[in-house]
Parts: C-alpha cells; sequence; structure tokens
C-alpha cells in the first residue's frame, strides 16, 4: 500500500519575485568626425557632465588614428564613441578633444599630429587626467 502526499491546498501557493537588472548611470559617451583634416573629438550633447574615458593611438604604419573607449573611472561601463567601443579615422592634420566635465580620462599612445589640443572643462564636480605616452603635438587648455 503506498501512502499519498496531500498536495498545498491552492490558497498557500508560493510567490517569488524576480531581481529588476541593477540601475547604474552610464558612462559618457563621446563623438568624433575628420574635417578638413581636424580629428574633434568631444563630448556627447546627452554625457554632459558624465565621465568619459578614451584612449588615442596612432594605427602602426598607417598613420591612422584608432579611438578606443575605456572603463569609465566612476565604473559605469565603457565609453562609447558614435556608438561604437572603439573607430578608426585616417590621418589626422589636428587633433582637438574636448571631454567637458566629469571625471574624464583621456591617453594619448603613440599619436602624432601637427597639433593637437585638449580642451577641459572643470565646474568643480570632476578631474581631467590626461595621459600622454610616446604623443608629439600636445597642448591642454584649461
Amino acid at each position: 500500500m503506498s501512502i499519498r502526499r496531500k498536495s498545498p491546498p491552492a490558497t498557500s501557493r508560493f510567490h517569488h519575485f524576480e531581481p529588476l537588472e541593477s540601475r547604474q548611470m552610464m558612462a559618457g559617451n563621446l563623438t568624433a568626425n575628420l574635417t578638413s583634416g581636424t580629428l574633434f573629438i568631444n563630448e556627447d550633447r546627452f554625457s554632459f557632465g558624465r565621465d568619459q574615458a578614451v584612449q588615442v593611438s596612432q594605427v602602426p604604419f598607417t598613420g591612422q588614428i584608432k579611438l578606443t573607449g575605456l572603463p569609465a573611472t566612476d565604473g559605469s561601463g565603457t565609453t562609447l564613441i558614435n556608438g561604437r567601443t572603439s573607430l578608426v579615422f585616417p590621418r589626422p592634420t589636428n587633433i582637438v578633444i574636448g571631454t567637458g566635465a566629469g571625471q574624464d580620462t583621456v591617453n594619448m599612445v603613440n599619436t602624432r599630429a601637427n597639433n593637437i589640443q585638449i580642451i577641459t572643462q572643470d565646474f568643480g564636480n570632476g578631474t581631467q587626467r590626461p595621459q600622454f605616452a610616446n604623443t608629439s603635438g600636445c597642448n591642454q587648455d584649461q
């Protein structure tokens, strides 16, 4: 003879909740375009004050410039450039970078141009971190 277990009554159903995805501020994004030989890299209009991090490096032998989004300093994610994690541009004569407010990082690695300008704005809420390695033609304005 088998023992039959009673099923729980319909009113004592087990209820559970699924956790929502975590909410974090997204990293700030950048826009980049090459106009008349000048590569402009600027804070995206919807990213004002957010943290951005980008590496600007020269592709060996071609002279092209590669932009690579890096993780933002606040851990909010990877910076996108024109919606992508990296982009390559033909060799520019000049590079102008405007990072705006926030804790921004610009790494310049093996980059050559006639003039490289990094224009930063600090409204008391951020720290600008330009870093240069084997780079020529750099100026920083604040």
